[in-house]
C-alpha cells in the first residue's frame, strides 16, 4: 500500500493536470465509484464495488492497485 501511495504522489507532480483547477464529478459513474475529470486529459475513477470496472476508452492508466487485463 505505501508503494502505491509513493506512486500516486509521483505521478500527481508529474501530470499538468494534477495542479491547481476545478475537477468535473461524473455524474453517470454509479454506485460505488467515484470518477472525475480534470483538464487537461484526466480522469480519476475508484472502484469501491467487489465486481471488476469496465474502464471507458483511454489512452492508458498512470496508477491501479491491481494488474489490468488488457
Amino acid at each position: 500500500m505505501l508503494e502505491l501511495y509513493r506512486r500516486a504522489l509521483h505521478i500527481r507532480r508529474l501530470h499538468p493536470a494534477l495542479g491547481n483547477g476545478a475537477l468535473v464529478w461524473d455524474p453517470l459513474a454509479g454506485p460505488g465509484v467515484l470518477s472525475f475529470t480534470r483538464l487537461p486529459g484526466f480522469q480519476c475513477i475508484v472502484n469501491f464495488r467487489p465486481d471488476a470496472l469496465r474502464l471507458p476508452g483511454h489512452d492508458g492508466v498512470l496508477l491501479s492497485s491491481v494488474l489490468l487485463e488488457n
